[in-house]
């Protein structure tokens, strides 16, 4: 799933009304609707209808300030097993086994594209040029799509430009 990701500011709002809600959950005023002249913290009665006024009208500020909502649900897209971003059976943010897994197997090509001959990769049907590492998974990629083609003849495989 495609979602727009949370910008600076987005993030900073985010940790502002956490602070805020946070403060009015403990029962204290959010540190931005004190009064001028409080300098310490400032106990929040939400039976105060002049209390309830100020908290609500500096909440609605931070609000403003950036998107809520691209904070929270781009956290629930990386979280969503299904798009195995983050790993499930963590209970803290780490990455999926899926990218690690990933990140291993492209050090494994880095290392076969650097020790391998030229020879060696032809016979696999990978056309080198001494292009250097990049090229190689370029030419890779184009082995495996021709030899896809032949054990799929009837099948479509687009290539890469």
């Amino acid at each position: 799933m495609n979602m727009a990701k949370a910008s600076e500011a987005d993030m900073e709002m985010a940790m502002s009304l956490c602070t805020a809600l946070e403060s009015l959950e403990r029962g204290l005023m959010p540190p931005d609707a004190r009064a001028p002249d409080e300098e310490d913290a400032e106990d929040f009665d939400s039976e105060d209808a002049e209390h309830c006024y100020r908290a609500l009208n500096d909440v609605l500020r931070i609000v403003r300030r950036g998107s809520i909502g691209r904070v929270v649900w781009g956290m629930a897209v990386l979280l969503d097993p299904a798009n195995k971003v983050v790993n499930p059976d963590s209970h803290t943010l780490e990455e999926h086994p899926d990218v690690e897994d990933a990140k291993k197997d492209a050090a494994r090509l880095d290392w076969l594209l650097h020790h391998l001959s030229g020879k060696e990769m032809r016979r696999v049907g990978i056309e080198t040029s001494g292009g250097g590492p990049l090229w190689g998974r370029v030419a890779i990629d184009a082995a495996m799509l021709d030899a896809a083609a032949l054990v799929l003849p009837n099948v479509a495989i687009k290539r890469l430009p």
